[in-house]
């Protein structure tokens, strides 16, 4: 078992899914739900025939997008609460 292997796959299907979520707000949860279980088993197929620039674009795509809603949003939000109001 690769446990490398496994942590990127999570970590991409995590943020393909929360970055899918910004087009598509009105989706049902068992959508993100399925797109979950393809993506866990789609993504390990290919990690072992994708170029490392395709893998590292994902990895990127991923990091960028739950970095975003987990640590700049909520700062966002302490420092300017009224602003979510507003948006």
């Amino acid at each position: 078992m690769n446990w490398e292997t496994i942590g990127y796959v999570a970590f991409v299907a995590a943020g393909i899914i929360q970055f899918a979520k910004g087009f598509f707000k009105n989706a049902d949860g068992k959508i993100w739900a399925a797109l979950q279980v393809i993506l866990c088993f789609g993504l390990p197929l290919l990690w072992g025939i994708a170029p490392t620039w395709a893998k590292e674009g994902f990895m990127a795509v991923s990091a960028s997008q739950l970095c975003y809603e987990n640590i700049l949003q909520p700062i966002k939000k302490k420092l300017n609460p009224d602003a979510e109001a507003t948006t």
